[in-house]
């Protein structure tokens, strides 16, 4: 990254051309999806251009990864195609961890109510069409979580509306409610949402 070098590097007569190499946008990763899955059999009905969209933030590598994932997973299941469901669940693994915690009934309780707290919010503020799945697995990091979509110039830029930010600080808060009407307590895992609002904010 070009913040971390010393700015005496940066003066005329040292490094005169930049190259800005960005992830690739939403049509690049559809033909990344197509790219990488030539030598693979994919299930009909797969839709890559909605894949792209599931996968904004994404790099080459990291769709690469996604398929022959999801391809060995197929081979594991003794199934000559690649799934949707093999796909889905590379991206999850990809996006937030691979390895899966086995956790107790009454957290994975907890975790449900947070995240359908998230939808709820989410369905309520218009935000039903880009989000893409929820989940109660644990996995990496995550106790759970709900996968959203995002533009291509909001996860670059940062170029979004007031209206928008204000949405996401709602969507945000609705773990927090769904865990106070439903549990009448909070747990520990509203804290990451509480940091996100307070960035937004």
């Amino acid at each position: 990254s070009i913040m971390h070098l010393n700015k005496s590097l940066l003066r005329s007569g040292r490094f005169d051309r930049m190259i800005e190499i960005r992830m690739p946008n939403r049509n690049e990763r559809k033909l990344l999806f197509e790219h990488y899955s030539k030598n693979k059999k994919i299930e009909a009905g797969v839709n890559f251009d909605k894949l792209a969209i599931r996968t904004s933030g994404l790099c080459c590598a990291d769709i690469d990864n996604i398929l022959n994932d999801a391809a060995l997973m197929s081979i594991r299941e003794n199934s000559d195609k690649i799934s949707i469901k093999n796909i889905e669940t590379a991206i999850d693994r990809v996006m937030f961890g691979a390895t899966e915690h086995k956790i107790s009934e009454d957290t994975r309780k907890k975790i449900a109510v947070h995240e359908i707290g998230h939808a709820i919010v989410a369905i309520a503020t218009g935000r039903q069409d880009s989000l893409n799945k929820i989940s109660i697995v644990s996995r990496g990091q995550t106790l759970g979580f709900n996968r959203f979509s995002r533009e291509d110039e909001t996860e670059k830029f940062g170029f979004t509306t007031k209206t928008n930010m204000f949405n996401q600080m709602m969507i945000a808060y609705g773990g927090i409610a769904a865990e106070m009407i439903k549990l009448k307590d909070i747990t520990s895992g509203c804290v990451q949402d509480i940091d996100e609002a307070k960035y937004i904010a």
